[in-house]
């Protein structure tokens, strides 16, 4: 139920970003000039995160709105190769803007232990600057982390075998079927 509840918002959020644009229809009106910087992120771009563990994201900008008065910005995450959106906690992860331009933070945690995930080669962040009282994201700025996989022995799922053979079965002599190729003698 939760999982069905956040892909839900994941993808109304990722329907919302994939409408970022920053121009305009009309050839009359100027572009909007609204940004989004990153200041720093922490774990640090590029770094290798781990599927089987929730790991905590800590992220600063500086943003400016050319016509707002404020706004929030909002973050989807989704593996690549493209799959389910990776979900967050808390469910939605945004911060409200109130002023024209600024500084802001977001904190949160990717949530790599669902075992519904499959795991992905690599995780992207894409951070979304939405002006007050709009639906569509004029400004951008994404991260991308490679994933990382657990070593044998921790929580990554370990791999079936079958079982080995009895003492009884694995004394019978092997027998070849007709018209193949004889077997190797045995030692």
């Amino acid at each position: 139920m939760r999982r069905a509840l956040a892909v839900s918002i994941t993808f109304a959020m990722a329907l919302l970003a994939l409408g970022c644009g920053g121009g305009s229809s009309s050839p009359t009106e100027p572009a909007s000039r609204d940004s989004l910087v990153l200041l720093g992120v922490e774990p640090a771009q590029g770094a290798r995160v781990t599927v089987g563990k929730r790991v905590p994201v800590r992220a600063r900008f500086q943003y400016a709105f050319q016509e707002a008065a404020g706004g929030k910005i909002g973050v989807l995450v989704y593996p690549l190769p493209p799959n389910l959106p990776i979900l967050t906690d808390p469910i939605p992860v945004q911060a409200v803007l109130e002023a024209r331009d600024g500084e802001a933070a977001l904190a949160f945690d990717l949530v790599l232990d669902d075992p519904e995930l499959r795991p992905p080669s690599t995780v992207v962040m894409s951070f979304a600057l939405f002006p007050q009282g709009q639906a569509v994201s004029t400004a951008l700025v994404e991260v991308r982390y490679p994933v990382a996989f657990p070593s044998q022995g921790s929580t990554a799922p370990r791999a079936t075998s079958s079982p080995a053979p009895s003492a009884s079965r694995a004394a019978r002599p092997r027998r070849r079927a007709e018209g193949a190729a004889p077997l190797p003698a045995q030692k």
